[in-house]
């Protein structure tokens, strides 16, 4: 009986994704879970607040002259908490095919929202050229994406 039940995702307008990118329109198909919608809003907001520092690497020539040769003084690098946690999701618990697909996400949410779609997600990861399927397994593969990120994030 368990396996007769379709899933129902949940469509929280707290944890709604930015309009036109693709995680928007999976979860206004209600495909994903409160975790992994949490997860996304989690790691958008990592991503938006990553920063860091590295020293001066712009200067006047004469300046640059003055300084250039051998330095003593280390090049102190900073970045900030949230640059570390995408570092370490990105490089360290993702695979090199979810570190694809969420660049790709990131590219979706940042750059150019709308260009993504879940048939080429489909077709590019499974092989699948029927509209449907690709759309289906493109689903799927995003969503489990959506679960190993909620999973870094502890949710």
């Amino acid at each position: 009986a368990v396996y007769e039940a379709p899933f129902r995702g949940e469509a929280d307008d707290f944890y709604k994704p930015q309009e036109g990118t693709l995680l928007h329109r999976i979860w206004k198909m209600r495909k994903l879970t409160f975790r992994q919608q949490r997860a996304w809003k989690k790691f958008v907001e990592d991503l938006r607040a990553a920063h860091g520092e590295s020293g001066k690497v712009t200067s006047s020539y004469e300046t640059a002259v003055q300084v250039s040769g051998n330095c003593e003084e280390p090049i102190i690098v900073s970045v900030s908490a949230a640059y570390q946690r995408i570092d370490n999701l990105a490089n360290r618990y993702l695979d090199k095919d979810e570190r694809i697909l969420l660049r790709d996400l990131v590219t979706d949410e940042i750059q150019s929202p709308g260009i993504l779609r879940l048939e080429l997600i489909g077709l590019a990861r499974n092989g699948y050229r029927d509209d449907a399927q690709a759309r289906a397994t493109g689903v799927a593969n995003v969503c489990y994406l959506m679960s190993r990120i909620a999973g870094f994030y502890g949710y």
